[in-house]
């Protein structure tokens, strides 16, 4: 089963360094905030699974590897910060405009409201 795992981990680490590549290369990541923080999240990701792979197919006492190790979790520590404070902004716009919509809705609703209340008072 071990094999199979580093086999596996072989291959999640390809199709994320792929993904990263294609991502960079071709999309216009830089143009909006979701670009910037995909790429991001995309090579820390990719960094992390390409060392581990590395500890596992080759030596997890290879030269360096705890200063490797390090830099690229810090690393990923950093890029999470601004990530995660993006995501709580863009919820609370995403709820803002939310409650702005339904509010929006109810005041129309009530625009016909009085309207037929009247009607109904007139026929008494």
């Amino acid at each position: 089963m071990t094999e199979a795992a580093d086999w596996a981990l072989l291959g999640v680490t390809s199709m994320s360094a792929v993904f990263t590549m294609l991502y960079l290369a071709r999309s216009p990541w830089w143009r909006t905030q979701l670009g910037k923080i995909y790429l991001s999240k995309s090579v820390v990701l990719t960094l992390v699974l390409v060392q581990n792979a590395v500890a596992v197919w080759i030596s997890t006492d290879y030269t360096g590897r705890q200063s490797i190790r390090f830099a690229i979790y810090l690393l990923g520590a950093i890029v999470y910060v601004p990530m995660v404070w993006s995501l709580l902004l863009e919820q609370q716009r995403d709820r803002a405009r939310r409650r702005a919509a339904c509010e929006a809705a109810r005041r129309e609703r009530q625009k016909h409201v009085p309207a037929v209340a009247a009607e109904d008072a007139l026929e008494d």
